[in-house]
């Protein structure tokens, strides 16, 4: 089975839904910040069972479940991602996984503008045996107009776009 995830775009949703959580919990009615030393970690007690279920580190590392994080973000435990499926043409949102279903007909879709998404990470993949998949973006994609990905004998290809904030790079492709 194709791995449909990569390393930086896992960090990067893990960022995201561990800071939402954290501006989420703080205003929760239990819980509590089980230590605040200067200068040190901040580990919050989110169960109120004396254990620390997240930890902020001085030099900016969040744990999750983990209380001395060894990376910039450092999970235990599984995360989600939201996901929207296309069956027609259109304007890609904020959902980091892309479906697009092609059975009927060709699809095209856009991009948001690489400016206003600096730092986004889309997967997009093309879940069906027919016709093709267009992807556009106002500015280039790779020094390229569009990309189209095409079914091959080696399965529904995927792309993995990144947007730098002046325009998308492909981190990782499959298929054609």
């Amino acid at each position: 089975m194709e791995k449909l995830l990569n390393k930086s775009t896992i960090v990067i949703a893990c960022i995201f839904i561990c800071m939402s959580a954290i501006f989420a919990d703080l205003k929760i009615k239990s819980g509590k910040i089980i230590n605040q030393n200067g200068g040190g970690n901040i580990d919050f007690d989110l169960s109120n069972d004396g254990n620390a279920n997240l930890t902020m580190t001085s030099n900016g590392s969040v744990g999750v479940g983990v209380i001395n994080p060894v990376s910039t973000f450092d999970m235990a435990g599984s995360f989600g991602l939201n996901s929207e499926i296309y069956t027609a043409s259109g304007c890609i949102s904020g959902n980091s996984i892309v479906l697009a279903n092609t059975s009927s007909s060709n699809i095209t879709l856009t991009l948001p503008l690489a400016s206003t998404v600096t730092g986004r990470v889309y997967q997009i993949k093309k879940i069906s045996d027919s016709y093709e998949l267009t992807i556009n973006a106002s500015a280039n994609i790779d020094k390229n107009d569009n990309l189209t990905l095409s079914t091959t004998s080696n399965g529904f290809p995927y792309v993995n776009v990144y947007s730098s904030g002046t325009q998308w790079y492909i981190s990782s492709k499959s298929g054609n």
